[in-house]
């Protein structure tokens, strides 16, 4: 009865380390699933976005004499819909790094509107500026936080933070 006892331990023994070893392959392959969707999943958000606007510029000027900042965003229609208004959400860094407010409207956020119409595949920004966007004089860079986009056919897009990133190219 010993012997028995001892290989139905053994058995059982075995059968728990190959339980163990198919539940961590299952648990690998399913965060290898989760991965590749993800990651499918943020390509398809980047297409996705890539077909509303290309934004291939944007910068500030130097500080003028009253310390009057402008900017630029040199940008692409590139939905299939005609644009009657993009407004771009900027705000402006220092030397490093940290945000700065307007020192006469005491805020950091600008919104700049372009008032269209801008059809499909059409440029906007060359030769135009937002004058005195901000009065800081130190003033360094800009980053753009937002995009609201609104068609002439009533509909609407907007773009976060987040999505910046895929549509500078």
């Amino acid at each position: 009865m010993a012997v028995s006892l001892g290989w139905l331990y053994n058995f059982l023994q075995n059968l728990l380390k190959e339980s163990q070893k198919i539940i961590l392959e299952r648990k690998k392959k399913e965060e290898t699933e989760r991965l590749l969707k993800e990651k499918n999943r943020e390509k398809t958000k980047k297409e996705k976005l890539r077909q509303i606007i290309r934004i291939k510029q944007f910068y500030s000027s130097k500080p003028n004499s009253a310390g009057g900042v402008d900017f630029n965003i040199i940008w692409q229609n590139k939905s299939d819909k005609t644009v009657k208004y993009a407004t771009f959400e900027v705000v402006p860094y220092n030397a490093v790094g940290d945000i700065v407010e307007c020192t006469i409207r005491n805020s950091s956020t600008f919104r700049g509107q372009v008032t269209g119409p801008i059809k499909k595949n059409k440029w906007n920004g060359y030769g135009t500026t937002w004058s005195n966007a901000w009065y800081n004089n130190t003033i360094k860079k800009i980053k753009i936080t937002g995009v609201d986009i609104d068609y002439v056919d009533g509909t609407s897009e907007t773009l976060y933070s987040s999505d910046i990133e895929y549509v500078k190219y």
